[in-house]
């Protein structure tokens, strides 16, 4: 009986350390986002991920910035429940309004375009519309929600961040395994000299062109090491010419901006 006691209470436990850890999770969310009106949160990795195998201090990823949506799919929707996925939108009962932001060098701009349901205003469609690829957008929906036990109503948002992407992204030549693995190599020797302590998590920013060239390429945030900043945009610019363009509906090839990012592993 003892025993019987001692299993349940600890399964108890251990179910509520898993319920709080969510909510726990979920209430750093909602806060990070409140936080950020300013600026972005970053509520999705890029598209394309892989891990260092060799070095596991850190890790690589190269792809877009946020959950990505084909430019041909916005053309032809009339309701973000047209794009946006249903983990994208809580339950609600009414939508106070719907603001379209677009993200600038991670910053909102003033093109905004705005809403009062779920159906698309007729700036919004003109706003997608006109945003070329790699554009940032911002969705934000106030919301209210009846609760059916309370039946009180509580206000609060959500805000998804989108990137617009071609029909075809564009690739690096030899496979995304091969990218990391030319990063990795020719970037370990100035990765070991550093202090790990002092550094920081880097992106890039970088064109692929129609000609599958490399340009435009913007460091974001550095590493706090300048040898090693160095290095990430050689290698990244060394990788031009490597690269089969990104194509838009028609088939044509375009130019796509994507993002490099290196981070410190856990």
């Amino acid at each position: 009986m003892k025993k019987t006691i001692t299993i349940s209470g600890i399964t108890l436990i251990i179910l509520c350390i898993l319920v709080y850890g969510a909510l726990n999770l979920d209430h750093k969310t909602v806060n990070y986002a409140k936080d950020s009106n300013n600026g972005l949160n970053p509520v999705t990795e890029p598209t394309k991920t892989s891990v260092n195998k060799n070095n596991q201090r850190f890790f690589y990823s190269v792809g877009n910035r946020y959950d990505v949506i084909k430019k041909s799919d916005l053309l032809k929707a009339k309701s973000i429940k047209d794009f946006l996925r249903k983990e994208q939108m809580p339950p609600l009962d009414s939508y106070q309004f719907i603001s379209m932001i677009v993200i600038k060098d991670n910053k909102q701009t003033d093109e905004i375009a705005m809403s009062k349901t779920d159906k698309l205003s007729k700036s919004q469609i003109e706003l997608l519309k006109s945003a070329n690829f790699s554009t940032h957008i911002l969705i934000r929906s106030d919301y209210e929600n009846i609760s059916e036990e309370t039946l009180q109503t509580k206000y609060g948002y959500w805000c998804p961040h989108l990137t617009i992407v071609p029909e075809q992204q564009a690739k690096y030549i030899y496979g995304q395994d091969a990218l990391v693995s030319y990063l990795e190599e020719n970037g370990e020797a100035v990765l070991k000299s550093i202090d790990e302590n002092k550094f920081k998590s880097v992106s890039v920013y970088f064109t692929v062109t129609k000609e599958g060239l490399i340009s435009n390429t913007r460091m974001e945030s550095n590493s706090n090491h300048p040898k090693v900043d160095e290095k990430i945009i050689e290698l990244i610019t060394g990788s031009s010419g490597q690269w089969v363009p990104a194509k838009n509906i028609k088939g044509e090839d375009v130019d796509q901006e994507l993002v490099f990012s290196l981070s410190t592993g856990c």
